[in-house]
């Protein structure tokens, strides 16, 4: 067989034999996958605590596998307690309330430019389970490769993926729940100036929502404010990879964990 990749998303060509396609065969069925959890050391956190302190303009950007309700609680929490901006990583607008007063916006298509300076311009960032691939890093140009200015935090719950392409100042091996978990009991007092930071972010999400006109007379951006105001907050919110997905990205507000369904 072979297989057509290019490298950005798009079509995946794989052509098979015909009698591989119509031929029955007897296989044993595998096991499931059991994903072994991980954690982070108790000495991670006492030099992340260290980083976080010396920061005047952190910035967290969450995303990636092996989240829960519990874990974007516990995010929210720690946030709302330390005054801390969190944008969220490509396709994963579900993993933040987008109606916290320190959601940021999201890390992908059509990003909002003062978030994207912001995370340029970051003296710390703090990375959660995102693998901070293309469409999150708007083509890999907001953190320089292999070493990012910003002081740089990477939690993830693979160690094959930390330092793969940015090399961390602080690369940290655990799964989401973990460290959300090590978040809550994180002895971090608040700063003025993180507040001050953190509400210029939220003003310029809120403010990145109001519509901007589109010619025709179908208006996407009315269509998908209507449809965040009037859908249940439980409703899930479907998408494919067309250009149109940044009507959704930009207009819809999520509002719970895993209402949120598209490829990346």
């Amino acid at each position: 067989y072979h297989v057509a990749l290019s490298g950005r998303p798009g079509p995946v060509v794989i052509g098979l034999p015909e009698d591989m396609l119509a031929a029955e065969v007897e296989v044993a069925d595998a096991k499931p996958a059991l994903i072994p959890n991980t954690a982070p050391a108790s000495s991670d956190m006492i030099t992340l605590k260290g980083l976080l302190e010396k920061a005047d303009r952190p910035v967290m950007i969450v995303g990636g596998p092996g989240w829960s309700n519990e874990t974007r609680s516990a995010i929210e929490k720690f946030a709302d307690r330390v005054d801390m901006p969190v944008a969220t990583a490509f396709r994963y607008q579900d993993y933040f309330d987008n109606r916290h007063r320190c959601y940021a916006g999201c890390s992908g298509i059509g990003i909002d430019p003062k978030l994207s300076a912001a995370i340029k311009a970051a003296d710390l960032l703090l990375v959660v389970g995102a693998r901070m691939g293309e469409m999150t890093t708007s083509a890999y140009t907001m953190l320089d490769i292999p070493n990012p200015k910003q002081t740089f935090v990477h939690v993830h719950p693979s160690a094959d993926e930390l330092g793969t392409v940015y090399r961390a100042d602080l690369p940290i091996v655990s799964d989401a729940a973990a460290f959300a978990s090590a978040l809550s009991g994180l002895n971090l007092q608040a700063k003025p100036k993180w507040k001050e930071h953190t509400a210029a972010l939220k003003a310029a999400s809120v403010a990145y929502r109001k519509p901007l006109e589109t010619p025709g007379n179908v208006k996407l951006e009315q269509v998908m404010l209507a449809v965040s105001e009037l859908l249940p907050e439980n409703a899930v919110v479907t998408n494919g990879a067309g250009n149109y997905a940044a009507f959704v990205h930009r207009y819809f507000e999520y509002k719970t964990y895993r209402t949120g369904l598209a490829p990346t």
